[in-house]
């Protein structure tokens, strides 16, 4: 029995990663039935260390999204939900320089939106929107992302609507009445974020 129990919480270690410091004391708790006191942030981020940053994304883009995903607790899936959308929207900020809508940043967010959203933006993160900081642009379309995926289930949907808006419907056109295409780009996006390891 005590040897079943030792080879349990030998492999717990394995996914909570134990020091070796902390191996004589689970081997003691193993062989005397006494409880084991370690470190809680360890049992907290469980599953941090599963996540990488993908080879592709820079290290600065995957730094602006991976302290999104802390803010909301994530554990580093968001991280690389955001990472696929910054691909997609301006090739990690590569395809901004000469485009009309440079000035929208990262995350292409339009001016209406990034007013709409000042206010939640601020409750949220407890300071006031800097469009030209590169942290505040991903902060703010993690925080539209993640509001479109709690609203409309799941992470394939969310995406349908951070490009075609929350009122976007198969077949529906923009103001000049051309298609919005949300489909093609939640495709695409959702392809890369599941190419990177994205488990939603």
């Amino acid at each position: 029995m005590k040897h079943e129990k030792l080879k349990k919480l030998v492999a717990l270690t394995l996914v909570i990663g134990l020091t070796l410091t902390e191996m004589p004391m689970l081997a003691k708790a193993a062989t005397t039935n006494s409880t084991i006191t370690t470190n809680p942030a360890k049992l907290a981020n469980l599953t941090e260390t599963s996540v990488s940053k993908p080879s592709e994304v820079p290290s600065n883009i995957w730094k602006y999204a991976y302290n999104v995903d802390k803010k909301f607790s994530k554990n580093g899936d968001f991280a690389l939900l955001l990472c696929a959308v910054i691909k997609k929207e301006s090739n990690f900020g590569a395809g901004l320089s000469g485009s009309p809508s440079s000035g929208d940043g990262l995350m292409q967010v339009e001016p209406s939106t990034r007013n709409a959203y000042a206010a939640k933006f601020k409750s949220t993160y407890g300071r006031t929107y800097d469009h030209g900081n590169l942290q505040d642009q991903v902060a703010l379309g993690g925080l539209i992302i993640k509001e479109m995926v709690d609203q409309f289930g799941g992470v394939y949907n969310g995406l349908l609507h951070y490009n075609g808006g929350p009122n976007w419907y198969p077949g529906c056109t923009d103001s000049y009445g051309r298609p919005i295409l949300a489909d093609q780009y939640a495709n695409a996006v959702y392809k890369t974020y599941k190419n990177y390891g994205g488990k939603k």
